[in-house]
């Protein structure tokens, strides 16, 4: 007698690899569609049983997954670049027994790199011998009462689009000057001065950063210090009066101009922002003289700089394009303008003079007499003058001619010495007019 014994294996539900599944997604700009995120995988003690995964909780239709593989791509690229993190809750199943089933969390990290870029640096001053200029990344470090071991000021990383995230700084150049150190908060550090022997006048330290998440490095931050030797010479004074100061772009790429301050003043520490009034121009309540300018003040922002190259950012209280050169120049335009209308003028005035010179009311005295007795004289057609031409003549040289003596004082005495007379030339231009229409 045979006996068979069949043992069938027991059958266990999926088991993911991995506890839980984190992917980034690292890109420069924007994301495309279909692109790969990365593959969860499930085992099963059954080789021959087959696995399907299904993603539970996603109902924007962001992200696809392939029920085969466990490989997941980007379905939606224009709502997903708005996202910073995706949850995502995925079922892994047998084909043949969907009851027997695992689920997992994936997290899904969207980064981009333009975004990446866009942090802001802030400083919390911790010592009294260090000043920062303009909010910017200068510092003015007082040596006489400097020590090593000091802590300078405190460091701090914010990210505009990523709050949550981790930056990691580190020093490039001059470790065994200056030390960062991590505080207990989150992206906040503290920049110690360690060596105080080895400090010379002007200092750029380079910190470079680190994005903890994608493990990519951004933009290094150059900070730079200036040592002042004494606060109590004249030559730490800045509005000094007859000091001279270099104005430049914001970029410090081109000399706009030059200027002289006009008078001392002891309050000011740094310049930060400026007025213009004239040909002078305040800045921080340090009046100064225009010296010289070579462009137009259209920006907002600007280099101040001595001539022992200390050099402050400074911003407009008001923005106004304000130029000498152009408030002082005539445009060709408007020369060529000017000299066509003084020449017409001119020619105006000396055909007024002409005509006047050669009697034009006697010419056209001698056309009223041939309109008015030339048929009696038996004249023809061809000897009389046209009486529209003549009608143009006599009423063009009367209008001229009084347009001319109405400015003199002779014009005024003979208009009251002869009134009469007057009285009668305007009765016979009037007669004339008259014959001509009825004519």
């Amino acid at each position: 007698m045979i006996i068979k014994i069949s043992i069938e294996k027991f059958l266990k539900k999926p088991k993911f690899i991995l506890s839980e599944y984190k992917f980034i997604i690292k890109e420069n700009f924007f994301l495309k569609k279909d692109k790969f995120i990365g593959q969860i995988k499930a085992i099963s003690n059954d080789l021959t049983k087959e696995i399907r995964y299904k993603i539970l909780n996603e109902t924007k239709n962001l992200i696809e997954i392939n029920s085969l593989t466990g490989e997941l791509f980007i379905l939606n690229e224009n709502l997903i670049e708005n996202l910073n993190e995706i949850n995502l809750l995925i079922q892994s199943f047998y084909l043949i027994n969907k009851n027997l089933n695992s689920f997992i969390n994936v997290k899904i990290f969207i980064r981009l790199k333009n975004k990446l870029d866009q942090i802001l640096i802030n400083y919390q001053l911790k010592s009294l011998f260090i000043k920062q200029l303009n909010n910017s990344n200068e510092f003015l470090i007082k040596k006489k009462n400097l020590s090593s071991n000091q802590i300078l000021f405190n460091l701090s990383i914010l990210s505009f689009y990523y709050p949550s995230d981790e930056f990691l700084l580190s020093i490039l150049n001059l470790n065994s000057i200056f030390s960062l150190i991590p505080s207990s908060l989150k992206n906040n550090y503290l920049l110690k001065l360690d060596n105080h022997s080895e400090l010379n006048s002007v200092y750029f330290l380079t910190i470079q950063i680190k994005h903890q998440l994608t493990n990519q490095y951004l933009s290094n931050l150059t900070i730079k210090f200036i040592l002042q030797e004494s606060s109590s010479s004249s030559s730490s004074i800045l509005c000094l009066q007859n000091s001279t100061f270099h104005f430049y772009d914001f970029n410090k790429t081109n000399l706009i101009g030059k200027l002289k301050v006009l008078q001392t003043n002891s309050n000011i520490s740094s310049f930060s922002n400026f007025l213009l009034s004239k040909n002078e121009i305040l800045i921080n309540e340090c009046q100064m003289l225009i010296d010289e300018l070579n462009s137009n003040l259209t920006e907002s922002q600007y280099q101040l700089c001595s001539l022992s190259n200390q050099c402050f950012n400074i911003s407009s209280l008001y923005i106004k394009s304000f130029s000498l050169k152009n408030f002082l120049t005539i445009r060709p335009i408007e020369i060529a303008i000017f000299i066509f209308s003084f020449i017409f003028i001119l020619a105006t005035i000396t055909l007024i003079l002409i005509i006047y010179r050669f009697n034009a009311f006697r010419l056209c005295l001698s056309i009223k007499n041939y309109l008015f007795y030339g048929k009696k004289y038996g004249l023809n057609n061809t000897q009389r003058i046209s009486s529209k031409k003549s009608t143009v003549c006599l009423f063009s040289s009367f209008s001229l001619s009084l347009f001319l003596f109405s400015f003199s004082k002779e014009f005024i005495q003979l208009l009251l010495e002869n009134l009469n007379l007057l009285r009668l030339n305007i009765s016979n231009l009037v007669s004339y007019f008259l014959f001509i229409y009825l004519s």
